[in-house]
């Protein structure tokens, strides 16, 4: 019977109760919620870096580069990424460890929500959603599921290295079809909506690239793969 692992349930947990308690917010409320945690770039662009430590405004206008992972949109983007979270968080959970699991995904988090910035400087528009993260959990899958003809997606031994045949042409995939929906906004519910293919490429790469780092418990069959300058 599938069994997930317990931090993967934990934090299904913590999206489905975030969105329940959002459901019920009075309209004031809610926005100011989004306002305070969905992921804006130009108020990222206007943060004080020197001011930090000063002015309590700069910390909470950087916080947002991981909490708007929580947030949702509408009921549809809840299940979906929910799914998918449990889906590709399942074995990289399994493989990781409880721990390396969570920093795991705060990492692709926050490089998600920078590579949706670089490109989006001055806009206004709130950023939320687990998709980032998502996308650096399948990232970091990619290294290892190819592995293991048995069904058990690789969770003993090495990893695959990054220039192999399945992982290149998985990454592939997942930029046209990335590219497809942010062109012609293809998977979305409705047409006010967009997706941030930005950031679902962004947390992508920081995954795919970076998960060696995590995995630090089992050997690597290609030590040194990771290249720091492509790192994003």
């Amino acid at each position: 019977m599938f069994q997930a692992p317990g931090v993967v349930i934990w934090l299904l947990g913590i999206f489905v109760a975030v969105f329940g308690a959002m459901a019920f917010l009075p309209p004031q409320v809610l926005l100011a919620v989004l306002d305070g945690f969905a992921f804006i770039p130009a108020r990222f662009t206007g943060v004080e870096w020197t001011q930090l430590s000063t002015d309590p405004n700069q910390i909470f206008a950087i916080t947002p580069v991981l909490t708007y992972a929580f947030l949702h949109g509408d009921l549809l983007h809840l299940l979906l990424n929910c799914l998918w979270f449990l889906a590709f968080g399942t074995p990289v959970a399994r493989r990781l460890g409880g721990f390396a699991f969570l920093i795991f995904c705060a990492v692709t988090a926050i490089l998600a929500a920078l590579a949706y910035w670089v490109l989006h400087l001055s806009s206004e528009i709130p950023m939320v959603g687990a998709s980032g993260t998502i996308s650096g959990l399948m990232g970091g899958a990619v290294r290892f599921m190819f592995l293991d003809p048995r069904g058990t997606w690789g969770r003993e031994g090495g990893l695959m290295p990054l220039t192999s045949q399945p992982v290149i042409a998985f990454s592939i995939m997942w930029v046209v079809i990335n590219v497809v929906m942010g062109v012609w906004g293809v998977g979305t519910s409705s047409p006010e909506q967009s997706i941030a293919w930005e950031a679902h490429l962004g947390g992508y790469f920081a995954g795919l690239l970076l998960f060696s780092w995590f995995d630090w418990r089992r050997p690597s069959r290609t030590p040194g793969m990771v290249v720091f300058e492509e790192v994003r």
